[in-house]
């Protein structure tokens, strides 16, 4: 190999290296957009006399759509709270007593408590609570329950007094929600 070949050799394979480079700091970047169809959705949930509906509104702003979350009880709204949201809904025994989770971080609700007359006991957002999180990206993933089997319980104790709400983590282990909605 000649003295002028081996710094052709190198500027190549400093080419190389800097588009692959390139390439996997794009793909990074990109890795937390985002962009929901223009559509209003719905979901509803039906627990006895309430019902539950959760919205997402991306027909003005596909990027930043507008959540909510109606409670309605015996047919009455009883309740509208926007900007929060979640995946996984579960109901108390009784019906009285509501929690929604999310692995998601749009819009940023990790946990929301609320009863069945539309009262918010408590929420917990992503960004400043810090989860013991399986996966995480700058924005969207915030993994801290198993999304595929999130098993939430009320619990109570042997009186049938109400003790806690636990969740599957994702690390398979249970996990007490009341001490992260108290801190």
């Amino acid at each position: 190999m000649s003295s002028r070949s081996f710094p052709m050799l190198l500027g190549m394979a400093l080419t190389v290296f800097a588009v692959v480079l390139f390439a996997v700091l794009d793909t990074q970047l990109r890795a937390d957009t985002w962009q929901f169809p223009k559509e209003l959705t719905t979901d509803e949930y039906a627990f006895g006399d309430v019902k539950i509906i959760r919205s997402r509104d991306a027909r003005r702003d596909d990027q930043y759509p507008d959540w909510a979350i109606h409670i309605y009880r015996a047919g009455e709204l009883r309740a509208l709270y926007r900007g929060v949201s979640f995946e996984v809904l579960a109901a108390s025994d009784d019906n009285r007593v509501f929690v929604g989770i999310s692995n998601r971080g749009l819009p940023d609700t990790a946990i929301i408590l609320f009863d069945s007359d539309g009262n918010l006991r408590a929420i917990r957002r992503h960004t400043p609570a810090k989860f013991d999180y399986c996966q995480e990206s700058i924005t969207i993933v915030r993994e801290w329950y198993d999304a595929a089997q999130p098993d939430i319980r009320f619990e109570y104790d042997e009186k049938g007094e109400f003790r806690t709400i636990s969740v599957r983590s994702c690390r398979g282990e249970r996990l007490d929600l009341v001490p992260i909605l108290l801190e």
